[in-house]
């Protein structure tokens, strides 16, 4: 708990390079913390005293991952899920269940209901002033109508969304950004739910489509690689979300660390013009690099294996597991994620020509619609983007635009102005970044003026 550390009397001075490492990352990775005097323990790391000191120490422990057929791997995993959702229930109390219009909480809610034979409330987070595919109330109706599940919409406003950003940001601890999509559980919690499932963590059982990019286009002919990368620079006038993901793929890369490292040279220009030192962005980048660097140093060169460990210790665990833990018990409640299982993991990675949704999705259809069963890959985040440009617009910039003194020490208020009416405007996809900025407002206001 940084705050009780700091009221115990540790060093309040900030970390300028971690903090432009959480606007690159979008979290602060251990060991980093806004803190230059305070640091994170890893998740899954352990610690004990040696010679007077305190030892902290990191171990991968590697799942026994044994090859197994697609069909064969679709027979066990019934009963990995079963046993799986049977060992996370609660002795007593009301369930609920996050459930988006996605196989993975579609998958916990036939679990639940089917296999186990329990009672079970879904919930479906509802945006508003806003309609797109963010809105996944119909897809999961469909679930819920199928199985004859409760079902209910918890319906988020944009201002209610800015207001309720500062209580996000006290019970979360420290500035964040992953994982806003799900802070508002109050309701849930008022319902008399006492344990929440989630289909959080399926995703991770293989490697995400951008690491298979990088790795493909780094295995190609270093003289067609340069062509590549200099083409792709060549392209910089047009549309920047998709210049980012082009130059990330492209970008030289020395070992597993850079390879799962969220920054690139484009991002760091962009994050450039947010600071009065513009050296910052690559004190940051480098920061941020050498933390992929030692904990990639503790793996095998990279594999499929290793690149997995990476992603569930700085996406699962680190991104999930923290924003998960942390909205349901702040609100009284206990969060309950099956497919963080060991056992789920071991058999996706195992599959033959299937990954674990793929799994998902052949045992689901005996229970579901085919259209619940094969449901596309949905984004599972709010639409700040479209909110920032609409009814949030002025709200937005009047927030920013008194930043706390200690903030303005590392950020420039013009470029922070500029950086908002850009995204504004449309010459620019800044939302995201844009809520770092505001929970990093919050944040100084709170902890450290």
């Amino acid at each position: 708990d940084q705050e009780a550390l700091v009221r115990m009397g540790a060093d309040r001075t900030v970390d300028a390079a971690a903090i432009d490492a959480f606007m690159a990352a979008e979290h602060f990775p251990s060991p980093l913390t806004p803190y230059n005097a305070i640091k994170k323990v890893a998740q899954g790391a352990y610690e004990h005293l040696a010679g007077g000191g305190l030892k902290v120490s990191t171990r991968a422990e590697y799942l026994p991952v044994e090859p197994v057929s697609s069909e064969h791997a679709v027979e066990q995993m019934r009963l990995v899920v079963e046993t799986s959702l049977a060992r996370l229930w609660p002795e007593e109390g009301d369930v609920g269940l996050l459930l988006s219009g996605g196989i993975d909480s579609a998958m916990v809610a036939v679990g639940i209901t089917r296999f186990l034979e329990q009672p079970l409330r879904a919930f479906t987070f509802r945006y508003e002033d806003y309609e797109g595919h963010f809105n996944e109330s119909g897809a999961a109706r469909i679930v819920t109508d199928h199985l004859g599940i409760p079902h209910e919409d918890i319906s988020i406003s944009p201002h209610q969304m800015l207001d309720d950003l500062d209580a996000a940001v006290a019970k979360y601890g420290e500035p964040f950004n992953w994982g806003l999509h799900s802070y508002r559980l109050e309701p849930i919690a008022e319902r008399g739910i006492r344990t929440v499932f989630s289909g959080s963590g399926a995703d991770g059982t293989d490697v995400a489509k951008r690491h298979k990019a990088a790795i493909r286009f780094n295995a190609l002919p270093s003289p067609v690689r340069s062509v590549v990368r200099t083409a792709v620079r060549a392209a910089r006038p047009l549309g920047r979300s998709r210049q980012e993901k082009a130059e990330w793929v492209a970008r030289r890369v020395d070992g597993l660390g850079d390879l799962f490292s969220e920054d690139s040279e484009l991002r760091r220009m962009g994050r450039q013009t947010l600071y009065h030192d513009r050296g910052l962005a690559e004190s940051g980048g480098r920061l941020l690099r050498s933390v992929y660097h030692d904990a990639a140093a503790e793996l095998p060169p990279e594999d499929r294996l290793s690149l997995a460990v990476m992603d569930k210790r700085f996406t699962a665990a680190e991104g999930g597991g923290v924003w998960n833990r942390v909205f349901t018990r702040g609100n009284g409640m206990e969060g309950r994620y099956p497919f963080k299982d060991a056992a789920y993991v071991a058999l996706g990675m195992g599959a033959i020509g299937a990954n674990g949704k793929d799994i998902l999705r052949q045992l689901a259809l005996p229970y579901l619609p085919e259209e619940a069963a094969n449901a596309p890959k949905l984004p599972q985040e709010m639409p700040v983007d479209h909110w920032i440009r609409g009814p949030l617009a002025d709200p937005v910039r009047d927030r920013l635009s008194d930043l706390p003194s200690a903030m303005t020490e590392i950020f420039d208020p013009t470029g922070v102005r500029s950086f908002v009416d850009r995204h504004v405007a449309g010459s620019e996809d800044n939302g995201w970044k844009i809520i770092s900025l505001l929970t990093l407002e919050s944040w100084f206001r709170q902890q450290i003026e």
